[in-house]
């Protein structure tokens, strides 16, 4: 009887602490939600989006060549990035084969890359935090990708115009699940290392930053196992380095990349690029440094990190971060170098956003590995999940491009039925359309005004007046 009542009296804590344990857990799953919103509010932006006059060229060498002559035509005479050219193009090639028009054509690509996105950052996540729950990886998730749009240098091109999302948001995708699966240290399978290879040869060819960074993934993963003891596994990381140096070399050897090289005369300065490259991206990490959604973001790893379980001892697990942390930076600061080395300008919005995208997930990643050995004071430690969920939502919407999205909300309806009714008209035939009345910075780049030489051949009118 006693013994009776001492495990009934056991099991009774041990339910009240399951209860316990289970709501913690879904508090801490409500650290993701304000993010949450977030990112269905911009994915809804996205049906708001138009094309713009390069997206109309691009349509017109479609609709004239066909879809696979147009693509071998661009590899031959602008630029090897043959799956970030084939996105491009998809618009006018579902508009052509469906009842799509090319404006709705074009918000489904945008959507599908931005899905595409979510999914690589759910998966990075999943795989790292190998021992995380699902509230963990949707907390860290839903805030790592809210905060990169929170604080990207130029959120136009990254969610709302084609050519600049589909050249640096889908190879980032793979990027960042690739830096995930590689630093876990873990003995590498065949199948892994086949689905790797795969993804890194096809990432390699969408820019010609990628696959030298997947080339340093591997370098780094390969120096932190030999640091770590852990399975060093040197011909799944050659063949994996082969994979991606033949993406790399298809990408470098297209005959279009000596006429876009043409046209910058000032590039080639090697010392000059260097120092040019390091101002910039110093400047470039002070801005984002003084944005406050970095810091949530970096507490939501810290706090969720803390609470998980150490993967290996505390000096190992230094060696591991400083290698990550090492691997991310150089990462980007080789994409500030290349891009002033091969045009003679500062790296473009939109490939910016590439490089911040990969060093918050890098820093992410250092700062959730190392958190459980970090010794938390008792303030930190009580800290609860709804005060954690306040700070990262009033960090992301004090951002800057949240307070952007804000002031121009009013303007999104009309933007779009501004472009919906100009694309009525035009295909209609008219040879006159008005400016945009409605300029949301956030979905317009530059209006039809600025040539229309491209749109006018696209829906076959003579000549094309914009009128003001």
């Amino acid at each position: 009887m006693e013994y009776r009542g001492w495990a009934a009296a056991a099991d009774t804590r041990t339910a009240a602490l399951s209860r316990i344990d289970f709501r913690t857990r879904l508090g801490w799953a409500f650290v993701g939600l304000p993010a949450g919103a977030m990112l269905i509010g911009f994915g809804y932006l996205i049906i708001y989006a138009a094309p713009e006059y390069d997206d109309f060229c691009i349509a017109l060498n479609t609709t004239n060549s066909g879809f696979l002559s147009a693509l071998i035509n661009f590899y031959k005479s602008w630029s090897g990035r043959l799956p970030a050219i084939a996105l491009i193009q998809s618009p006018e090639f579902i508009s052509a084969h469906t009842r799509m028009s090319m404006l709705s054509a074009y918000s489904l690509v945008l959507a599908i890359i931005y899905v595409s996105y979510l999914v690589g950052a759910i998966t990075a996540f999943a795989r790292f935090c190998q021992y995380a729950g699902v509230a963990t990886i949707f907390s860290l998730c839903a805030v790592f990708v809210a905060t990169t749009i929170a604080v990207s240098p130029d959120p136009h091109e990254m969610l709302f115009w084609l050519p600049g999302s589909a050249c640096y948001i889908p190879p980032t995708a793979a990027a960042i699940v690739f830096l995930a699966e590689l630093f876990r240290l873990d003995e590498l399978t065949n199948s892994r290392v086949s689905v790797l290879s795969v993804m890194g040869c096809s990432a390699a060819m969408f820019n010609e930053f990628t696959g030298v960074w997947l080339v340093l993934v591997l370098i780094g993963s390969f120096s932190a196992r030999l640091l770590t003891k852990s399975p060093l596994q040197l011909s799944q990381h050659v063949l994996m380095a082969a994979a991606v140096v033949i993406g790399l070399t298809i990408i470098m050897v297209a005959p279009g990349n000596s006429h876009r090289q043409a046209a910058v005369p000032n590039a080639g300065h090697f010392l000059y690029s260097i120092w040019m490259s390091s101002i910039y991206s110093a400047y470039c990490l002070f801005q984002l440094l003084c944005k406050p959604a970095v810091y949530g973001l970096l507490l939501v790893a810290a706090i969720l990190g803390n609470k998980s379980t150490p993967r290996m001892d505390r000096k190992n697990t230094l060696r591991l971060v400083i290698v990550l942390v090492a691997v991310s930076s150089s990462c980007c600061y080789f994409e500030f170098f290349t891009h002033e080395y091969a045009t003679g300008v500062h790296l473009v919005g939109r490939a910016q956003n590439q490089a911040v995208i990969f060093l918050l997930f890098g820093l992410s990643l250092a700062l959730y590995a190392f958190a459980p050995h970090i010794p938390v004071p008792w303030a930190l430690d009580r800290l609860r999940p709804g005060f954690v969920t306040f700070i990262a939502a009033l960090t992301l919407a004090l951002s800057p491009v949240c307070l952007l999205a804000f002031s121009q909300a009013s303007s999104f309806r009309a933007f779009y039925f501004e472009s919906a009714e100009r694309d009525r008209l035009l295909r209609e035939g008219a040879t006159a359309i008005p400016k945009h009345r409605a300029k949301p910075s956030l979905l317009l780049g530059n209006d039809a005004d600025s040539s229309t030489d491209c749109i006018s051949q696209y829906y076959g009118s003579p000549q094309l007046t914009v009128l003001d």
